[in-house]
């Protein structure tokens, strides 16, 4: 299902990284040529992304305000990886 690595960080079977949105709605991000679309279940809203990635989409700016601010998302933790999973009430 998922394992925590030694960085903190959620990967699924194929090795990708959990990273959450917030707020948590569904959002559209392409990367590069990759596409991506975060799911909201349990009100989490969360994708998983090819290791390779990660710090492109934590590093992105915001298209608003001049590109001064942060794309808001992070690293997903494992409480916020099992409630999308359903695996907490």
């Amino acid at each position: 299902m998922y394992t925590v690595l030694e960085n903190g960080r959620i990967a699924n079977e194929n090795g990708e990284i959990a990273i959450r949105y917030k707020p948590d709605i569904p959002k559209y991000l392409q990367v590069g040529k990759s596409e991506y679309v975060f799911t909201v279940n349990n009100h989490v809203s969360l994708i998983w992304v090819k290791p390779d990635e990660v710090d492109r989409i934590l590093n992105m700016k915001k298209e608003c305000c001049g590109g001064n601010i942060t794309f808001p998302c992070q690293i997903a933790s494992e409480v916020a990886v099992k409630f999308w999973l359903g695996l907490l009430p």
